[in-house]
């Protein structure tokens, strides 16, 4: 726990809300109060301060990482999932609930929220790294499944040791206090690289490529970058209602000019794939803006367009 939490707090320092001299200070009182340990108060002290600032951004950071350190986990990943969609360029919620996940054992999502981190960001080096290092005990959880199955397979064993072994270099070479990586682990997804099988190799990068198709797409319409949009549907796009490619695309026009700002978040999406070029991707979508929001369930079918992955339908679901 003591490098998810390290991790937690240098994300912390990142000021992105807007408190004035005075309120900065009382929540520097409130994260000391929390390093000391004293949570019960410097719970009672920020849940004054945010009935008095609700929408501090700082706030609601400290308040995530309280419920860390109180070891409550799933009320966390609400706090930073709420940041997540009400600031989708910050890579920063992302990578907080990827540290949840992980912690968790829910690698799956947590490689989906470190792949929203980069695709925001693609220069943030923590996420990388920290996506490496996910791949390898994604890696080490499979060849502990080999050996489960098959005791005797060499193979598994020596790729297996080989990362237990690279995980424990970095154990050793830790000091005490630093800020470590939500897992704790230099780069050396070169290494496991060459233990996984070609297939799934080739599998993981289309899903991480839907993934990040999707995520632009949303980025894209939440910016109002209409052209860029529309790059995102395929030339065999199927519009609702019987609507012609033409018209649906005037329409669509209009209605992302209309509002004088709009916010999409894709929260939880799941790709599964199909025949050789096809996903579908699963996930809850939330729009706000000026005049109107909602929150619904999408899937879409997707299409791999050359080295691109297109939309082929979409539609609401229950």
């Amino acid at each position: 726990m003591r490098a998810l939490q390290a991790f937690v707090v240098s994300l912390l320092m990142l000021s992105i809300g807007q408190a004035g001299a005075t309120d900065g200070q009382e929540l520097g009182t409130i994260r000391s109060l929390m390093e000391e340990g004293q949570l019960a108060t410097a719970g009672e002290r920020l849940d004054a301060f945010m009935a008095q600032h609700p929408q501090d951004t700082d706030a609601r950071f400290l308040k995530g990482l309280l419920l860390v350190k109180a070891g409550r986990s799933e009320d966390a990943v609400e706090v930073f999932a709420a940041l997540a969609q009400e600031y989708p360029d910050l890579p920063e919620p992302h990578n907080n609930l990827a540290v949840l996940y992980a912690a968790d054992g829910n690698y799956e999502k947590a490689r989906e929220s470190l792949l929203l981190a980069i695709n925001t960001h693609p220069s943030y080096a923590t996420a990388h790294e920290n996506l490496g290092d996910l791949y390898a005990k994604m890696a080490a959880a499979a060849y502990d499944s080999a050996l489960a199955l098959d005791q005797g397979n060499r193979g598994a064993q020596a790729k297996l040791a080989l990362v237990n072994e690279l995980f424990s270099e970095r154990t050793e070479q830790s000091v005490p206090g630093e800020v470590d990586s939500f897992i704790a682990g230099t780069d050396h997804r070169e290494a496991v690289d060459g233990a996984l099988s070609r297939s799934a190799a080739m599998a993981v990068a289309d899903k991480d490529k839907v993934l990040l198709a999707v995520s632009d797409w949303a980025t894209a319409w939440s910016t109002q970058d209409v052209d860029r949009y529309l790059a995102h549907y395929a030339t065999g796009f199927q519009p609702p209602r019987g609507l012609s490619r033409a018209r649906w695309e005037a329409q669509r026009r209009q209605r992302l000019a209309k509002p004088s700002y709009i916010q999409v978040s894709v929260i939880d999406p799941e790709v599964e794939m199909h025949a050789p070029g096809r996903a579908q991707v699963s996930f809850v979508q939330t729009y706000r803006s000026n005049t109107y929001s909602d929150r619904t369930r999408k899937s879409m079918q997707m299409t791999r367009v050359g080295d691109e992955w297109k939309i082929l339908s979409e539609q609401v679901v229950q």
